[in-house]
């Protein structure tokens, strides 16, 4: 079948296969910004949920609490994250993006950016435009809701 006569999910379930491979395979042979992949889903995910609780990043990540507790351990320690307790909740630790991790989730987004726009340079302006246009439509829709509390 065409990709043009499929449904809108199948086309999107392989687009975002698709980049991910390649954000996989730069990310793992480049390390943007001195990040793991892992880092950097962690601080795109802290980023866009500011002040996020550590099990709603546990959710996102698809990780153990346990996995991301050692994970928010290590953004802590290299100055990318700030963790803090929940005043609704002392067991609870909210995350949020320190200036330094703003500035390593920038740099390797980036790097990134530049990595895909490159594999688009076949595509023409108005194919270009078309995807910022239906990302920034399809997008809001694909949003999880990440808070549980």
């Amino acid at each position: 079948m065409q990709l043009s006569a499929r449904r809108p999910a199948p086309a999107l379930l392989d687009l975002g296969i698709a980049i991910t491979r390649l954000v996989r395979t730069h990310a793992a042979r480049t390390r943007p910004a001195g990040l793991t992949l892992v880092e950097l889903r962690a601080l795109g995910a802290v980023d866009a949920d500011p002040d996020l609780l550590l099990k709603d990043l546990a959710l996102v990540m698809g990780l153990t609490p346990a996995t991301t507790s050692r994970l928010a351990a290590r953004l802590v320690r290299h100055g990318l994250v700030e963790r803090r307790a929940d005043p609704s909740d002392a067991r609870a630790a909210r995350v949020r993006l320190s200036r330094r991790g703003a500035a390593a989730l920038g740099r390797a987004l980036r790097t990134l950016e530049a990595v895909i726009d490159a594999r688009l340079t076949g595509l023409d302006a108005a194919d270009r435009r078309a995807i910022v246009r239906i990302a920034e439509r399809v997008l809001p829709a694909l949003a999880p809701d990440r808070r549980t509390s």
